[in-house]
């Protein structure tokens, strides 16, 4: 299993980018190289799901403002092969004027990519990382 938390500080009140991040057709701008259909209708909450990449995304445990979590229901070739199933948790802090975004995700692999964790997880990481620091250069121009 991989487990690795991504930490940021947004210069923006927690509604501003909970509403951002909760849009999912946002994740394109903040996250290199996804591809995202919202598979649901009707506004963000306890059950909506998404495509992302090649894995479909059930969203529950919504709490406006503060956070939500994200779990792999459906696997698509060829992700199928390597990730078993995911899980995130998505938390947003009040910190002043501005708010801490928390990414808390776990992997589990196919047992054959077991040996290959260790580096999955550093370019996990990384990758997360470099997201957190595009969605807040995003939220930081955008006026209001």
């Amino acid at each position: 299993m991989i487990e690795f938390v991504a930490t940021i500080v947004i210069n923006k009140p927690p509604a501003e980018v909970f509403r951002f991040v909760a849009h999912v057709e946002n994740n394109p701008q903040w996250i290199r190289g996804a591809h995202v259909v919202n598979l649901s209708e009707g506004s963000f909450g306890d059950g909506t799901l998404f495509q992302q990449d090649h894995v479909v995304v059930r969203v529950s445990h919504v709490q406006v403002n503060q956070g939500f979590e994200t779990e792999s229901i459906r696997i698509h070739f060829p992700a199928r092969f390597v990730l078993k199933h995911s899980h995130g948790l998505l938390q947003f802090e009040q910190i002043g004027q501005a708010t801490q975004f928390t990414l808390t995700h776990q992997f589990e692999l196919r047992p054959f990519m077991k040996p290959f964790e260790q580096l999955l997880a550093r370019k996990a990481q990384q990758e997360s990382q470099a997201a957190l620091e595009q969605l807040k250069t995003l939220l930081e121009q955008k006026k209001g």
